[in-house]
Formats: structure tokens, C-alpha cells, sequence
């Protein structure tokens, strides 16, 4: 069931209390007024299946996008060959307050959390992913031989949104993306 624009908004402060038992002690880095945390983090971890949430914090379709990939993929899946950045950014009103909470649905030890009050990272995507704004409520994978080159954003593997202006077929199904992201590691030989 997709969600009107009314029930978008979700306080954190309303989700059940097992949403956040799981939550990293790790806290979020600030971008600012620049990629290059994100960058670094991304090609540090060259060799491993990477994706790339983007999301807003106070937006629930992103909310249980994010608490959905944690279940169908991150949850079922021990590899260490995977790395997760989970970009929060200020679409419905977030604030960098927010994080905190929404970091709880994707606890996982692999993920890191970043937040983007100036949405840099979903404009250096919108021209790739061909969108008519900053990209957010965007989940993007991408192979191991991915390199992030100064302010370009490098093309995904394969994504999906949960956006009324992107491609139908692309809207966010968490088993399919799982689907892709073992395809991915599995090109690694990593069968774990």
C-alpha cells in the first residue's frame, strides 16, 4: 500500500519500541558543505558491495523504506564484504535533531549515518538518475570496482526510490533490491 501524502510525516517519537533496541552507538557525521566524509568512506571501502541510502528522517515511506532494507537484506545478510551509508537529509521539515532516532532503523554495524542539510549528495545524483530535484527516497548499489571521483557521483549497479517522478519500475521492492545486492556480491566470490 503506498502512503498519501499526509501519512508521510511519522514523529519518531510514535514507533514501537523494538525499532529502537538495535540502535549504533556510532554518531552521524554532518557533511556540511561537503561530500568528501562521504567520499572518503566510500572508496575506503573499495572491494565490497556498497549502497547508498538517501532518506529523510521525518518522512515515514523513507522511515519504513530504510526499516524495510535492514529486514530483507542487512538482516539476512552476514557478509563482511558490504557497506552501507545512510545519507539523512531535510525534505518534510527534518533537522539534523532527527538523525538520532532514524538512525535506530538501520542499526546495522555496517551502515554509517550521515546527515545532509544541504541535500549535496542528493543533487550530485539527481542528474544521474535523471530526476527533476535533488535525489531522496533513493536506494542505490554499487559494485566493488566503483571509484568516487571529486564531486561526481559515480552511476549505480542498480536503485530504486519510493518517489512519485521516478520510473514506476524502479519504485522500491526491499527483496528485489536485496535480490541485486547479492548478485553484486556474488561477483565478489563472496557466498557468505
Amino acid at each position: 500500500m503506498r502512503l498519501t501524502w499526509p501519512t508521510l510525516v511519522l514523529p519518531l517519537s510514535i514507533l514501537p519500541l523494538s525499532a529502537c533496541t538495535r540502535a549504533t552507538s556510532a554518531p552521524h557525521v554532518n557533511l556540511a558543505s561537503s561530500m568528501e566524509p562521504l567520499r572518503e568512506a566510500f572508496n575506503s571501502d573499495s572491494g565490497k558491495v556498497r549502497a547508498i541510502f538517501l532518506a529523510s528522517p521525518t518522512c515515514g515511506e523513507c522511515i519504513r523504506g530504510a526499516s524495510e532494507l535492514e529486514r530483507a537484506w542487512l538482516d539476512k545478510d552476514s557478509s563482511r564484504n558490504i557497506a552501507v551509508y545512510v545519507v539523512w537529509s531535510r525534505q518534510l521539515g527534518a533537522e539534523e535533531k532527527h538523525v538520532a532516532g532514524a538512525m535506530t532503523l538501520v542499526p546495522d554495524i555496517r551502515a554509517r549515518h550521515y546527515w545532509d542539510g544541504e541535500e549535496l549528495v542528493g543533487k550530485a545524483f539527481q542528474p544521474i538518475l535523471d530526476l527533476p530535484a535533488p535525489a531522496w527516497d533513493t536506494w542505490m548499489l554499487f559494485d566493488r570496482a566503483t571509484t568516487w571521483r571529486g564531486d561526481h557521483a559515480p552511476a549505480p549497479a542498480w536503485w530504486e526510490h519510493q518517489l512519485s517522478v521516478g520510473p514506476p519500475e524502479r519504485h522500491l521492492d526491499p527483496e528485489r533490491f536485496a535480490s541485486h545486492a547479492e548478485a553484486l556480491k556474488s561477483v565478489l566470490g563472496d557466498h557468505t
